[in-house]
């Protein structure tokens, strides 16, 4: 299986606590008389993997040095180019994976996590785990398997057409068809409930769920 530290799915966790070793061990370790640049590189690095591996043992966070190694210039370039007019998702992403509310999670919770292909992450933090900037053609398919993502990008497309005509019911009713159709196979995948359900548990939207035989539908209750 390829590990990849800034792909879409691997924990956020793990990622959040990879950067912050990286961050102390790179100020703490220093270079050696007769150490080369490289061979300084490789120390720090065996450092930080040690302590990764203390910190999240077993055989779900398991990577070997030499991918480790390899793959940690990946995660340290994507935080620390992360765009700073994004900064208020970069201090909610590194809130909510702080080390902290790692060492919060019982034993029970933390076995459903791992560091490649994490679910837990995946379902439970799908919010948090879409600001981190991964924009690469490789991770696409995995993007849109984020319901938080898709959202954003339905809405960035609306946004971009965007017009001074006004809609009629037919069309508008098209275009919330259209943005249920994207939605909902995606939502449904990631928490197993349909969209139109979990968006009667939103009392501001005063939407209740009726069933009949013709089947499921979404009811509006208006206002007096």
């Amino acid at each position: 299986m390829v590990v990849s530290l800034v792909h879409p799915h691997t924990c956020g966790f793990a990622k959040v606590a990879i950067w912050r070793i990286t961050r102390d061990a790179t100020v703490k370790i220093k270079r050696g008389e007769n150490e080369t640049a490289y061979q300084h590189r490789v120390r720090t690095v065996q450092v930080i993997h040690e302590r990764f591996s203390e910190s999240f043992p077993g055989k779900k966070f398991e990577i070997d040095f030499k991918t480790f190694l390899r793959k940690l210039p990946d995660l340290r370039k994507k935080i620390s180019n992360w765009n700073p007019r994004k900064k208020t998702e970069r201090e909610q992403y590194f809130d909510a994976f702080s080390v902290d509310n790692w060492k919060a999670l019982s034993g029970k919770h933390k076995t459903e996590h791992s560091l490649t292909d994490c679910r837990a992450c995946f379902q439970k933090h799908s919010i948090h785990q879409s600001f981190f900037p991964v924009q690469s053609k490789q991770f696409k398919g995995c993007l849109k398997q984020n319901p938080v993502i898709v959202a954003k990008n339905i809405a960035s497309n609306i946004g971009q057409q965007a017009g001074k005509v006004k809609c009629t019911r037919r069309e508008y009713q098209a275009g919330v068809q259209k943005v249920y159709d994207e939605i909902n196979p995606v939502f449904e995948r990631v928490f197993s409930v349909p969209f139109e359900k979990a968006l009667t548990t939103l009392a501001t939207l005063k939407i209740q769920s009726s069933k009949s035989a013709a089947g499921r539908r979404i009811t509006t209750v208006r206002g007096c």
